[in-house]
């Protein structure tokens, strides 16, 4: 694990680019009203703000559990007999759910766009690093070297 951990650390930055990339692009397609919109104690500046209608999906649960995710992964990866794995799956779900929680509190979500959030980027945050196992023959994807010399990058898919 000391010789990948800059492999690890460009995955980690690739789980929070899709993770924070993907409900951004979703904010652009969709405009879904915020709850607080809907709560008469909120000022009419804060319900006309151009991120009012912004609410599907949640950035912060989506980036949480592609974190915590990942981390789990990658834990279970080099720590195969740990017993603390069931803790640091339970703790990292927790964690990220209860970043969902409090965005839904503060009336920034809806429960559907937090468990959205949940779903994406906890598959991003699994996914990321399933990508770049090495072993080939259980990767989703790896990257080969060259053929020739006038290849300079190829990608083959193993379903």
């Amino acid at each position: 694990m000391q010789n990948e951990k800059g492999t690890i650390l460009a995955m980690y930055a690739e789980a929070i680019l899709f993770g924070a990339s993907l409900p951004a692009l979703s904010k652009g397609i969709f405009s879904r009203f915020r709850p607080f919109v809907y709560n008469p104690n909120v000022a009419m500046e804060e319900k006309l703000s151009p991120d009012a209608q912004k609410s599907f999906f949640s950035g912060h649960t989506s980036v949480a559990f592609a974190s915590m995710i990942f981390f789990s992964t990658v834990y279970n990866k080099y720590y195969p007999d740990s017993g603390w794995r069931p803790f640091i799956w339970g703790g990292s779900i927790l964690l990220a759910a209860s970043v969902g929680y409090l965005r839904i509190v503060a009336g920034a979500h809806f429960p559907s766009d937090v468990i959205t959030g949940a779903i994406v980027g906890g598959l991003v945050g699994y996914i990321i690093p399933r990508i770049h196992e090495s072993d080939a023959s259980t990767s989703l994807m790896y990257i080969n070297q060259p053929p020739s010399a006038r290849t300079i990058f190829s990608l083959n898919f193993n379903f």
